[in-house]
């Protein structure tokens, strides 16, 4: 999959990106499921990771099949972040949409997931709309 735009409004410095992989992260969950996926990097299991060997310890549905140094630049940079696939008139995924929260946000994990699950899924659907997917 290949970066087709990136958006970032607000004060703090980018990411240093490590690009997407089917399988492979929230993005690439999302693209491998064709479905709405999260994670919370917040997450006391995730923020407190100290090595790697702490990170391997981790379920599966932590680690999203990530590599240790991906995760360590994903849990540094970010809150949370969400993936909704952009599907064709047949639902197959042609892309996937991405919405990143920075690490200062101080809004409560429920409220935060609800808020950022609606927002990546509605902006999706726009997208479909944009680029002539969707009637």
């Amino acid at each position: 999959m290949t970066r087709v735009i990136r958006v970032r409004p607000g004060q703090t410095p980018g990411n240093v990106w490590v690009g997407w992989r089917y399988g492979e992260g929230v993005v690439g969950w999302s693209w491998a499921d064709n479905s709405t996926r999260s994670i919370d990097y917040g997450d006391l299991a995730l923020s407190t990771v100290a090595d790697e060997a702490a990170f391997h310890a981790l379920p599966s549905d932590k680690k999203l099949e990530m590599k240790y140094e991906d995760f360590v630049i994903s849990v540094r940079g970010f809150r949370a972040v969400w993936a909704s696939p952009i599907q064709a008139r047949d639902h197959a995924p042609v892309g996937v949409l991405s919405l990143n929260i920075d690490r200062v946000t101080g809004i409560p994990w429920p409220a935060l997931k609800s808020l950022g699950e609606r927002a990546v899924e509605t902006m999706a659907r726009r997208s479909e709309y944009m680029l002539g997917l969707r009637p």
